[in-house]
C-alpha cells in the first residue's frame, strides 16, 4: 500500500508538471515570440556584439533583412556603423503597446553622441512576423552638452 501511494504521488506530480509545461508553451507571449520589449533587448545585445550587418539582420523585419543581406564590403560596414550609433545601453522599458501585429516601445537608456554619454529616450516599432517580433525602426533622442 505504501508503494502504491508513493507511485500515485509521483504520477500526480509528473502529470501536474506536464500540464504546467504545456500551458506555459501555449501562453500567448511565447506563441508570439515573447514580448516585443524582450525581443528588442535581444536585438540590442546582438547589436552590441555585432561584427557584421548580417549579425543583426535576423532581428529585423523582412524588407530590412533583405536590404542588409544585399550589402557587401564597405557598404555593409558603413550600415553596421550607422546602426551601432543607435545602440542604447541600460535599456529600461517605459511603455509597450501592442496593436495586432505591431508594437510600439518607449524606453530610456544611455547612448553615445559625439563621444559623450547621453541620457537617451528610445522609441522603437516592432512587427510580428511568422510569430516572432522583429524590429522595424529604432531611434533615440537626447541632449548633449558641450
Amino acid at each position: 500500500m505504501k508503494n502504491a501511494a508513493g507511485f500515485m504521488r509521483r504520477f500526480l506530480v509528473a502529470a501536474a508538471g506536464l500540464i504546467l509545461s504545456l500551458s506555459f508553451l501555449a501562453s500567448p507571449s511565447l506563441a508570439t515570440g515573447g514580448k516585443p520589449s524582450d525581443m528588442y533587448r535581444a536585438y540590442l545585445t546582438k547589436l552590441y556584439y555585432a561584427k557584421s550587418i548580417k549579425d543583426i539582420a535576423p532581428c529585423f523585419f523582412q524588407p530590412m533583412r533583405d536590404h542588409f543581406n544585399s550589402l557587401v564590403g564597405e557598404e555593409a560596414a558603413a550600415e553596421l556603423k550607422d546602426w551601432k550609433q543607435n545602440y542604447v545601453a541600460r535599456f529600461k522599458l517605459i511603455k509597450e503597446e501592442v496593436v495586432n501585429d505591431r508594437a510600439f516601445i518607449e524606453g530610456s537608456g544611455i547612448a553615445m553622441a559625439s563621444g559623450h554619454r547621453v541620457a537617451a529616450h528610445v522609441r522603437a516599432e516592432m512587427y510580428r512576423e511568422n510569430g516572432t517580433w522583429k524590429v522595424r525602426s529604432s531611434v533615440w533622442t537626447g541632449v548633449t552638452h558641450n
